[in-house]
């Protein structure tokens, strides 16, 4: 799989974070994929399968969050997308910097693993 092919991998599973859509993020995962986020809010933990991609996608759309793609980096079998995320939800600021560790399997989405610069904003814009 090329580096092209990740990043447009990549960059398409991103674009759901707004509008997730299951046949979308189907077409991009694994049956079993596995989306890792730091933290104890409500998107923290490991979400397994297109179903808990689905679940944590939706509560990302629901706190209208805006990502911004920053830029690709590549690994030997991977890519991360470095991403600048904001909004704003009854008061409370997001504004972080992160990166998203795409790990490919069958030529899709295997693992994502995400890494936050401030874990207690998202904390607190999350719950």
């Amino acid at each position: 799989m090329t580096h092209e092919a990740k990043v447009r991998l990549a960059h398409r599973f991103l674009s759901l974070l707004s509008a997730p859509d299951e046949a979308s993020v189907r077409s991009v995962t694994t049956d079993d994929v596995i989306w890792s986020f730091p933290g104890s809010s409500v998107i923290s933990g490991e979400a397994h399968g297109v179903t808990g991609v689905m679940s944590r996608a939706r509560a990302i759309a629901d706190h209208r969050v805006q990502v911004e793609i920053v830029r690709s980096i590549f690994g030997y079998s991977g890519v991360a997308i470095l991403l600048h995320n904001t909004g704003e939800r009854n008061g409370v600021v997001l504004d972080e910097h992160l990166a998203a560790v795409f790990s490919f399997r069958d030529d899709k989405i295997a693992r994502l693993d995400t890494f936050l610069s401030n874990v207690p904003m998202v904390e607190a814009f999350f719950g």
